[in-house]
């Protein structure tokens, strides 16, 4: 299978953050910063990089697979 540029942010996301926790910005994050940038004609897509992993450390596995909060309860 190819790569496609998602890989590409993949690939600068973890080289920066250590993981792969990323998404394109849309309406529901921030209404006032993505009306403004939706306003300027030279900008298409706005990518977010998160702080942390949306992998859980005790389990290895990814957040919505998780069954470590379940666990606790």
């Amino acid at each position: 299978m190819g790569r496609d540029f998602t890989d590409d942010i993949d690939d600068c996301c973890k080289a920066m953050l250590g993981h792969t926790n990323w998404g394109f910005m849309d309406t529901e994050l921030d209404k006032d910063v993505t009306y403004k940038l939706r306003k300027d004609p030279k900008i298409k897509y706005v990518v977010v990089f998160y702080k942390a992993s949306d992998i859980c450390p005790k389990c290895d596995v990814h957040e919505i697979d998780c069954e470590c909060e379940e666990e606790d309860v």
